[in-house]
């Protein structure tokens, strides 16, 4: 999903666009950090699954509990490579 920043989105704005991609079958790009943030880090219970199972594949490790702190991309950083976003996870040996 290639976005603009001629003219900077507002969340709702890149919301709505990501919906019409996937209403038209358009493919968005998960590596793109601001589709990441979106499918990965809203506040809900979906979202938060999605980044459990995610997380449990990359690390060969079932993720029993998953939340995201300070996940704000400020405009600035939406083309770079800068983001962070704090994510604390706890596997099922509760570690």
């Amino acid at each position: 999903m290639k976005i603009s920043l001629k003219s900077p989105l507002s969340w709702g704005a890149i919301r709505r666009q990501a919906r019409e991609y996937a209403a038209a079958g358009k493919i968005l790009d998960v590596m793109s950090d601001i589709v990441f943030k979106i499918l990965f880090t809203a506040d809900d219970e979906d979202s938060r699954e999605a980044l459990r199972l995610l997380l449990s594949d990359c690390t060969h490790r079932a993720v029993k509990n998953v939340q995201v702190q300070n996940n704000e991309i400020l405009p600035e950083y939406l083309t770079g490579k800068t983001v962070r976003l704090d994510i604390h996870a706890t596997f099922n040996d509760g570690e």
